[in-house]
């Protein structure tokens, strides 16, 4: 079945402020729940579920401040921040989040609106957050207070998280492509070092029987002409006084008619 927009819905608006609720299971006090707005009281016909539990796939729109000055920190809704590009998605109750956001999220229901409380060891603790963009750095010890509505659960949540899992396979291919087609080309650049230290050493070779040859008053035989190159051929004509224009066939004929 496909989820029902809590947006088209006419939520029941609390009119009377009620009291904050302390909504861990230890009542330290860690996170306290204020509802803002109730879920639509026609949720329950719909046969869609409503209340998240552990691993479920949820949806929330939220703005996070700092408790003590009220200065926001993130938001969904607010392009201003990192985030202000839809509802986030996340596993609740899966440590995806902090742990008063998971605890929060778990204690609402589908359209609903509240405000939360997060002590500071139920948000960052003592290592705070650092700022990024027009965010604040959350300092060490700081807590916090979170306006989060619970858009959906399961199905849009599910394709959405999907989504981004083929997105990051799909990055993961690319990877696995670039570190492939690097792998090739360091192979062939290898292939080709060691088919020019390959040459290399053959021209050497030939140099140096041309050379001794020459030292020796011997002569050269017409396999140690066709193993020169053409620098080795050029030297070799130039010593006995003849022309050294041409390609390397012209001149290797030169020399074998030479000696």
């Amino acid at each position: 079945a496909s989820l029902r927009s809590p947006l088209l819905c006419m939520a029941a608006v609390i009119n009377e402020a009620p009291e904050p609720v302390d909504i861990t299971l230890q009542k330290n006090g860690g996170v306290l729940k204020t509802l803002l707005v109730a879920a639509p009281e026609d949720g329950a016909a719909t046969g869609e579920k409503l209340k998240p539990e552990k691993g479920d796939m949820v949806s929330v729109n939220y703005t996070g401040r700092i408790a003590s000055s009220r200065a926001i920190f993130d938001s969904t809704t607010d392009i201003e921040f990192s985030r202000g590009h839809g509802p986030l998605q996340f596993p609740a109750g899966q440590g995806k989040v902090v742990q008063g956001f998971d605890v929060a999220v778990l204690s609402m229901t589908v359209g609903e609106k509240a405000e939360f409380f997060i002590r500071q060891d139920y948000g960052y603790g003592a290592t705070g957050c650092l700022g990024q963009g027009s965010a604040p750095t959350i300092d060490p010890e700081t807590d916090l207070m979170f306006e989060i509505t619970l858009v959906s659960i399961g199905e849009v949540a599910e394709n959405l998280s999907k989504a981004a899992e083929r997105e990051a396979e799909d990055r993961e291919r690319l990877r696995l492509l670039r570190a492939e087609r690097q792998e090739a080309q360091a192979k062939a650049q290898a292939e080709a070092q060691a088919k020019a230290e390959k040459k290399a050493e053959k021209d050497k070779k030939a140099a140096e029987q041309a050379a001794a040859a020459a030292a020796g008053g011997g002569e050269l035989s017409a396999k140690d002409v066709k193993k020169m190159n053409p620098k080795t051929l050029k030297a070799e004509l130039k010593r006995r006084g003849l022309s050294i224009e041409g390609n390397k066939k012209v001149l290797t004929e030169r020399l074998l008619a030479a000696i």
